[in-house]
């Protein structure tokens, strides 16, 4: 609808990928209370492809890496957020997300 210059329409899709992006980090956590850390990485990973800057759910994404000791993903997940961010804004992720990556990282 954005696309077709119907302005009224975007504080509602604004409000959809929001309600759809929280889903995704709830998604996460439960999956994460139950051990089941494959599902919770596909939820949260679709949060990074959705809004690079949702700080909650990317920090979900890199503490369950950070948990894991899994270096390597957490390397390419803060990578690709910072890709996506600078495709989608023309900007690098903010300070809090590189700001824990690197705790995160420096603890590994």
């Amino acid at each position: 609808m954005e696309e077709e210059g119907y302005i009224w329409a975007i504080n509602t899709l604004e409000n959809i990928r929001n309600k759809y992006l929280e889903l995704l980090r709830r998604l996460g956590e439960y999956y994460i209370s139950i051990e089941n850390y494959n599902k919770a990485i596909g939820h949260l990973e679709k949060i990074i492809e959705v809004d690079p800057y949702f700080d909650s759910g990317v920090k979900l994404l890199f503490k369950l890496y950070y948990y894991k000791s899994d270096v390597h993903n957490l390397n390419k997940q803060f990578l690709k957020a910072n890709k996506v961010a600078k495709e989608k804004y023309g900007l690098d992720l903010n300070k809090n997300l590189i700001d824990y990556y690197n705790q995160l990282k420096e603890k590994l």
